[in-house]
């Protein structure tokens, strides 16, 4: 308790302390020496980072591998699935290399002249590639073994346990043999279509679905609106499989001819799978072995040894490496990839969904094409196609530069890979010349379109919407309200223009009557083989004989007198990484000076570089310096 002031007692005066001096200056100075401290850090952290993805682009370029020794077995295993080979990330470089379809072939043609080479081995664990890939692939062992004699084979632990069994043993009956291993199995058991219809779904939930076709076979929402397949959609699906199964055993029965004249191949798709001594019998395979044994009897039949292990067995990745960059040409062919849907995107953004991914904007597609034929020495474009379709004004987007690219002089070839349906098919028809595999997918000319009417869903679970508008048609694709007589009239409309315009597209493009295309189009799907045989495409073949026929059309004899550029080109690890820096707000100039140092040193000065930089180990344990004529 606080005493008060009396006669006999005063209470001392509290004094206060004085108030310490403040520095004004120092606090913000040594903010700012941490902050310095901070970003001289940061700098010298992305500088390392930088210097090490420009270290690696530039070793891997300048290639210091060992050589390939004289005698080598070529090695792959084919598991999941497989690039088309568009331009992937720089990123890409640094982790588990995946070589692509376009990868693939090139290094066994190469293999096939190259004379250290002596045998190829494929080992499959599973595939996941469509069937033109398939095809494509087995085409390049047949062209492998007709140009080089040289033995190959292909093991496996089984052939089709987990699907696409009669694909996958008919691209494995390309090889001079078929190993399998102990307790494994052979699946040749046809093929089957199947798929969801969620129409009754549908109608328990109070979801309508309001589709609208153009015409009887365009089934693309029949799922939805329909519970069970349409004749019409039965009878395309069923022919499209029937094409495809004949396909595969035409195949069959050109490489193992043997086959069909001991054993009844038709009643062997009906019993569909063979255990490993049962396929040795039916004579699906020729041995039933572990993978060393065959390894160790390649090496005795090729005259190697056992205890040295040679011939030596590498990748098909590592000879892809080391192989010598291809010599320079005077004229170049463009390769442009049109896969997944064909959308117009905005800058940055995916194109991904039901229908799969899109590789570019339908926009920088078409002035990658616009581009190329602008380029005096790009002498013709390769599209390769790979769309179920997508966007009417994004298709046509696209031929529009086809069609400017032709007017420009430039001849413009298509191949057509797992699919090219629909708009697909559209990007596709004015090209000077066709190519399909047999199992591609193409067609489906047609137009298909509308929503789904949730307003008797909400009801079911209490839930009103309400809305304001103007306009009579304001509200055409709510999902709320089901579509009105003159959103139904403006949805035919449309519809009736677009198809029309369609049938148009193929007929100019095709050389064809409207009556002739539309008894092919009605949204029907084909394999390529069908194709061909009504008009869609000019050819059966491959990504290799467009290449080939483009050259031709150049006044070449084949695509190795040509220079092939795959657009757009693939960025590098450190491209990648100065497009951060370009896009980030507020960069420090620091940052700006080294982008522009770098991107010096990405283009032609990049080439001088690396000659600079070509130092070589002898393999004597001294290091030599040697220019690299072969970037001159």
């Amino acid at each position: 308790m606080r005493k008060k002031s009396s006669l006999f007692y005063k209470p001392k005066t509290a004094t206060l302390p004085k108030a310490k001096r403040r520095w004004v200056i120092l606090p913000y100075f040594w903010r700012a020496i941490k902050y310095v401290c901070m970003s001289i850090g940061a700098m010298i952290l992305i500088s390392m980072i930088v210097g090490f993805f420009m270290t690696a682009s530039l070793m891997q370029k300048v290639n210091v591998s060992a050589e390939i020794p004289k005698e080598v077995i070529l090695f792959y295993r084919m598991e999941g699935a497989i690039s088309e080979g568009l331009p992937a990330s720089g990123f890409d470089a640094f982790g588990p290399q995946k070589l692509s379809i376009t990868n693939i072939m090139s290094s066994l043609e190469v293999a096939a002249r190259d004379p250290r080479v002596k045998a190829l081995i494929f080992s499959v664990r599973s595939s996941e590639m469509p069937f033109s890939q398939m095809q494509e692939l087995r085409q390049a062992i047949l062209d492998f073994r007709k140009a080089s004699q040289k033995p190959a084979y292909i093991y496996s632990l089984s052939y089709g346990e987990a699907g696409q069994g009669l694909p996958l043993y008919t691209f494995a009956s390309a090889f001079d043999e078929i190993w399998l291993a102990p307790l494994g199995t052979v699946s040749v058991n046809g093929m089957q279509i199947e798929q969801p219809y969620m129409r009754g779904l549908l109608d328990r939930l109070g979801i309508e679905p309001q589709f609208f076709q153009r015409e009887e076979y365009k089934g693309v929402f029949e799922n939805f609106t329909h519970k069970t397949m349409s004749p019409y959609s039965r009878e395309s699906l069923q022919e499209l499989t029937e094409s495809l199964v004949q396909g595969f055993i035409q195949d069959i029965i050109q490489t193992r001819p043997s086959l069909v004249k001991e054993h009844d191949l038709p009643a062997m798709i009906n019993q569909g799978i063979f255990l490993d001594t049962e396929a040795v019998e039916a004579g699906l395979v020729d041995r039933v072995e572990y993978g060393d044994v065959l390894l160790d009897q390649l090496r005795e039949k090729l005259g190697g040894n056992l205890k040295d292990k040679t011939p030596e067995m590498i990748s098909l990745a590592q000879y892809y490496n080391i192989l010598p960059a291809p010599q320079e040409r005077a004229k170049d062919i463009a390769i442009i990839h049109v896969q997944g849907p064909i959308m117009i995107l905005n800058e940055g953004q995916s194109g991904n969904g039901i229908l799969g991914d899109t590789s570019d904007s339908a926009d920088k597609i078409a002035s990658l094409i616009i581009g190329a034929s602008e380029d005096e020495k790009i002498s013709a474009i390769v599209l390769r196609v790979d769309s179920p379709g997508g966007s009417p004004t994004a298709s046509e987007l696209i031929r529009r530069a086809v069609l400017r690219a032709q007017q420009n002089g430039k001849p413009v070839i298509v191949s057509m890979g797992s699919m090219a349906a629909s708009g697909g098919y559209w990007v596709s028809a004015p090209a000077d010349y066709i190519y399909a595999s047999a199992g591609t997918i193409t067609g489906s000319i047609g137009v298909a379109g509308g929503k789904v009417s949730m307003r008797e869903f909400w009801d079911h679970i209490d839930v009103n919407w309400d809305h304001v508008a103007i306009g009579k048609n304001a509200g055409m694709y709510s999902f709320m309200e089901p579509f009105s007589e003159s959103e139904r009239a403006l949805i035919d409309a449309s519809m009736d223009r677009i198809y029309d315009m369609f049938l148009g597209v193929v007929a100019e493009g095709r050389n064809m009557s409207r009556e002739d295309v539309r008894a092919v189009a009605k949204g029907r799907v084909w394999s390529g083989k069908d194709a061909l045989k009504q008009g869609l495409v000019d050819e059966i073949g491959g990504l290799n004989d467009a290449l080939d026929y483009a050259a031709q059309k150049s006044g070449f004899k084949t695509r190795h007198d040509v220079n092939i550029l795959t657009l757009p080109k693939p960025k590098t690890p450190i491209e990648e990484i100065l497009d951060l820096f370009q896009k980030t707000a507020g960069l420090p100039i620091f940052f700006q000076q080294q982008s522009a140092l770098l991107n010096m040193l990405l283009g032609d000065e990049q080439k001088k570089l690396m000659q600079d930089a070509a130092v070589l180990n002898n393999g004597t344990g001294l290091y030599v310096y040697e220019p690299m004529s072969s970037l001159r």
